[in-house]
């Protein structure tokens, strides 16, 4: 079994869902280990760092990829299975703040 390991440097991470060019081309049937950010880019690592002054719009909730798979075509369905999720970290955030500005 194929099995491909991504762990994207915090420059190789997206904030847009398309529009962006592969960062890898897998075959049907490989096994991706991939490794995403939390939705703060893993700004926030103690209770001193505030979302609203560590964080900067428009750079929150990270993407990783997008893989090409070769043999898919625009309108194919693709079937992705799951095979495990494991926290980035053994803690987490969550809160909710205004933007610090309208852009």
């Amino acid at each position: 079994m194929n099995v491909v390991s991504y762990h994207p440097s915090p420059e190789e991470l997206s904030y847009t869902f398309g529009g962006r060019a592969a960062v890898g081309k897998v075959r049907p049937g490989t096994i991706l280990e991939i490794y995403t950010e939390d939705c703060f880019g893993g700004r926030v690592r103690t209770v001193d760092d505030l979302p609203s002054q560590v964080c900067e719009f428009p750079y929150l909730n990270p993407v990783t990829g997008p893989f090409h798979v070769e043999g898919a075509e625009p309108g194919d369905t693709l079937a992705l299975h799951f095979v495990s999720i494991t926290p980035a970290r053994d803690w987490a955030v969550s809160t909710t703040f205004p933007p610090t500005s309208a852009r």
